[in-house]
């Protein structure tokens, strides 16, 4: 009766030391997350005042500091024709099969076709169009499967121990490779990305993705 007892109290024991053991785990877990994500958001924060600088400099053509009513204007111009100029090239990305630079008229009713699915899909009131909503929510799905299959690609080339997520080694070896594909846009050599570089960057590895993808086909 005695050596059962004394079992029941040494198990309890054990269960205890146990039970601490993983909820220490869990806590520092807990603080490595806590630690990364204020981390990010500083890095975020240095970032956005570094883009907000350059975006000054950039267009602040009679040197005040600031920008004016007709500066801001001009910026807003430049960013349009630059997002117009981003969406051509990922059209031509997609469709242009043949590769001449031009989308033929096969290539153009493809084109066409993908746009009435979609429209299909996200037109949720169904007068033929996409609203202000219905497009929003066709972006965020967008985003949603980019960001999906990034982070799968990522666990895919980083988990080395194949546990099905990223240590904390991990993760800073697929950060810093990141990081040395960026700096390879780092045309000012500043050892940072701005808009414009970071913009090239996405565009340039979609492009890559978009090749190798047809290439595949």
């Amino acid at each position: 009766m005695k050596t059962e007892r004394f079992a029941l109290i040494a198990l309890t024991v054990v269960a205890l030391l146990f039970c601490n053991v993983v909820r220490a785990q869990g806590q520092g877990a807990a603080v490595r997350g806590a630690k990364n994500q204020a981390r990010n958001q500083l890095k975020n924060q240095g970032r956005k005042q570094d883009q907000h600088r350059k975006r000054i400099e950039k267009y602040d053509k009679d040197g005040d500091g600031k920008l004016s009513k007709d500066e801001k204007a001009i910026m807003r111009a430049a960013r349009k024709k630059k997002s117009r100029d981003r969406v051509s090239k990922r059209v031509l990305a997609k469709y242009d099969v043949d590769g001449d630079g031009v989308l033929s008229e096969e290539e153009k009713a493809k084109r066409l076709e993908d746009q009435a699915a979609l429209i299909k899909k996200y037109d949720a009131n169904g007068n033929g169009k996409l609203d202000r909503a219905e497009r929003a929510k066709l972006r965020e799905d967008t985003k949603a499967e980019m960001v999906e299959a990034r982070a799968k690609k990522k666990l895919e080339k980083y988990d080395a121990d194949g546990d099905g997520k990223l240590s904390e080694e991990e993760e800073a070896q697929a950060t810093e490779a990141t990081r040395g594909r960026l700096l390879k846009f780092d045309t000012d050599g500043d050892g940072k990305i701005s808009d414009e570089e970071r913009a090239a960057a996405k565009e340039a590895m979609k492009m890559r993705g978009r090749k190798g993808a047809k290439t595949r086909k």
